[in-house]
């Protein structure tokens, strides 16, 4: 995927919580903040959103989600966590109210994409 303004720094990116604990999330990347004149650390899930049943999906990228940012938070990474999903998958169901203040309540980041041309349509943080 192409991370408009960002530059990818691993691919995928290992979180190590401890020698037998780690996750792989699937990319890290530095992002130019203009306001800021700096860069922001940045680390993104990447789900399909294939499978039959979207709740079910939404429910394992969105458990995925919260034990990385947990992660994140326990080993001191100063990198902001985002959840990238196609995005028909974030216009149609994401915009439902109760995913809304599901993912307001966990602070979850957004990031849209076209799957097809790989390119990110919308950020939300």
């Amino acid at each position: 995927m192409i991370l408009d303004g960002s530059k990818i720094v691993k691919d995928p990116y290992r979180l190590e919580i401890d020698p037998t604990l780690t996750y792989d999330i699937d990319l890290a990347a530095e992002r130019l903040i203009v306001a800021e004149k700096g860069f922001e650390q940045i680390v993104v899930e990447i789900k399909s959103f294939i499978n039959q049943s979207v709740a079910y999906d939404f429910h394992a990228a969105l458990g995925q989600y919260l034990v990385n940012k947990t992660g994140l938070e326990e080993t001191n990474e100063a990198s902001t966590l985002f959840l990238a999903v196609p995005a028909d998958t974030f216009n149609s169901f994401f915009q439902k109210a109760f995913i809304q203040k599901v993912l307001d309540q966990y602070d979850v980041k957004i990031i849209s994409f076209d799957p097809i041309k790989r390119i990110v349509r919308s950020w939300k943080k």
